[in-house]
């Protein structure tokens, strides 16, 4: 029996490690900022990673699209032959960082273009920061009242499509800081409510612990997979995070069923799971979800702070019936004999 707990608590280190990896790859943090879009100009698809980190844009029935920098100098090219980079533009090196004090060099429209290919493909994304909020802190009126959302400023970002200047457009909002210390007290009472309904009810513990290693492991799965699907190419991510969820869950189930005969052992193997594919990733995110006002990825925020909640306090409702599953076998063990007095000395 130990021999086969083992295996399962190195298989899921093991198979953890790659999965909080990757659901944590990218620009998939925190932010309190969303970059919004207001006109997409016509041949091109955009979207904008990391809520307001770096903008995507995609050539779809345009013939060129150029992207203009700083100066209005070229910057980048999507054509029938993948993506250029105009090595003499300026925004080449101030787009590096995310954060530039840099000004924009006044040579930045006397250079010819000199074009270097990036990629044969028929995207490229770029941080801009033009549609970003630039500031270390925010404005000094959003200080003042941080959970008001509010829209900072308009943006734009000039392009040539098939010769034909245009612009990008849109907003960049303030989404609002959340109460932290709610939704943090909010999650400690579910966690130890959903512990002491684990540990005192009457209920089987084989279903409350099944219950609550479901509860862990999809809400894990579904805010992984949320995060991996906001980076470039995110998709293969969230099909793995979620393949090694399933599995992990389908061989859990399997396990504590053919242990279902000593209880405290399955619920045991449960709880391991529960830990290692939920427990591990969400409190990570609850941090990051708890904090800023937006989490980046398809799923709305509200939702991503719901299910952490939700799989927290599964991880609470396997670790009571866990308990309690132990605390039976522990009461039905034989009692000690008492000790034996000692022989009165014969003389």
């Amino acid at each position: 029996m130990s021999r086969l707990l083992s295996v399962v608590v190195a298989l899921g280190v093991a198979l953890a490690v790659p999965m909080a990896a990757g659901a944590h790859s990218g620009e998939t943090g925190g932010t309190d900022y969303q970059t919004t879009m207001t006109t997409v100009p016509a041949g091109i698809d955009v979207r904008v990673i990391g809520g307001d980190d770096r903008l995507e844009v995609r050539r779809t029935t345009a013939r060129e699209v150029v992207i203009l920098g700083y100066g209005k100098e070229p910057y980048l090219r999507l054509d029938a032959q993948g993506t250029w980079e105009n090595r003499n533009s300026p925004a080449v090196a101030l787009n590096d960082e995310r954060y530039t004090s840099d000004p924009v060099p006044e040579t930045a429209t006397k250079l010819g273009p000199d074009w270097v290919q990036t990629s044969t493909g028929d995207s490229v994304i770029f941080h801009d920061h033009r549609s970003h909020w630039m500031g270390s802190q925010p404005p000094v009126d959003v200080r003042g009242e941080p959970g008001t959302t509010r829209t900072l400023y308009d943006w734009a970002v000039p392009m040539v499509i098939d010769e034909s200047p245009v612009e990008l457009q849109g907003t960049v909002v303030w989404v609002g800081t959340p109460a932290s210390w709610l939704w943090w007290l909010l999650s400690a009472v579910l966690v130890i409510g959903a512990l002491l309904v684990g540990l005192l009810t009457r209920l089987p513990v084989a279903a409350l612990a099944v219950a609550g290693t479901v509860a862990a492991v999809l809400a894990s799965v579904v805010t992984g997979s949320s995060q991996e699907l906001d980076v470039p190419g995110g998709g293969t991510g969230a099909l793995i995070a979620l393949a090694i969820g399933g599995g992990a869950l389908a061989a859990a189930l399997l396990v504590g069923h053919r242990l279902r005969a000593v209880p405290a052992h399955a619920t045991t193997v449960l709880l391991m799971v529960a830990l290692v594919f939920g427990a591990l990733q969400l409190v990570g995110l609850a941090s990051t979800a708890f904090t800023y006002g937006l989490v980046p990825g398809p799923l709305p925020t509200l939702l991503t702070r719901l299910f952490v909640l939700l799989g927290l306090a599964g991880v609470g409702l396997v670790a009571g019936a866990c308990a309690r599953a132990w605390r039976d076998v522990l009461a039905e063990l034989p009692a000690a004999a008492p000790p034996k007095a000692p022989k009165a000395p014969t003389w």
